[in-house]
């Protein structure tokens, strides 16, 4: 009799185990599926979202009424892109190399600089005249007071295209006489 009930006893328990096993499988399948969703719903979020943010920067809107079409003219397109000085945004630290302590706020300034096309490979746009100007900035440096700093920089008022350095170089070998 004790093994009919130890019999019984061991079938109901490997039944009971059976379930539990169908049990967890269905519970992990479903998971899955729930985390199947989960992805391809941030998929389909992130897909609209960088959709959205390229249509937004996509968007060019109309100067003066000007149509989408409009041909900027050659003598227009010329003349700005001619060596001159510029306004450009010059890091503190590129000015100012030595200067590695401290923290500069703004990083950087705005300067007049030399920039531009010379339509020729061996010319490069070269400042001819320059000024000094002097700008107030803050020099940070950890665990010291922020202080507001008089600093100078190098402003081209006047710019020229001149013969590159590389290639004046190679005139000056070409000039000497040869042995």
């Amino acid at each position: 009799m004790s093994a009919l009930i130890s019999e019984t006893l061991s079938d109901a328990f490997q039944q009971v185990r059976l379930s539990y096993d169908r049990i967890v499988n269905r519970l992990s399948r479903c998971a899955m599926s729930v985390m199947n969703l989960a992805v391809r719903l941030l998929q389909l979020f992130c897909v609209t979202l960088l959709y959205f943010s390229a249509v937004k920067s996509a968007y060019i809107p109309k100067e003066n009424g000007g149509s989408t079409n409009e041909v900027v003219p050659f003598t227009d397109v010329y003349n700005k892109s001619m060596c001159r000085p510029r306004e450009m945004l010059v890091e503190v630290h590129q000015e100012y190399p030595d200067d590695i302590e401290h923290i500069f706020i703004p990083s950087c300034v705005v300067l007049m600089r030399c920039a531009g096309c010379c339509n020729d490979e061996m010319l490069e746009c070269k400042p001819t005249a320059t000024r000094n100007i002097t700008m107030e900035v803050q020099k940070l440096k950890p665990m010291h007071l922020k202080r507001n700093y008089p600093m100078s920089f190098a402003e081209h008022t006047e710019c020229e295209c001149r013969v590159k350095k590389a290639m004046q170089d190679k005139t000056e070998k070409c000039d000497k006489p040869r042995r």
